[in-house]
């Protein structure tokens, strides 16, 4: 769970912009979705705004002003 304020986010954010449940990343099979959770400002990627994207190596996402990049690294 990404959004604001660590009461209800496992990555807080603080920014009056971000919603208190902003999105949540979600696995689905071997695959991982960014989902927007009814957030105001929504998620953007690639200059579009998305609501259930899946993420790929390097994928980067903004969160109002805030950029999310994401990598994957095998477990040890």
């Amino acid at each position: 769970m990404i959004g604001r304020g660590a009461k209800y986010s496992d990555l807080p954010i603080k920014d009056a912009n971000i919603s208190r449940r902003h999105c949540a990343i979600v696995r689905r099979g071997g695959d991982y979705f960014i989902k927007d959770l009814g957030s105001t400002n929504g998620i953007e990627f690639g200059g579009e705004r998305v609501d259930n994207h899946k993420i790929l190596e390097g994928s980067v996402y903004y969160l109002c002003e805030h950029e999310v990049r994401f990598s994957f690294t095998a477990p040890a």
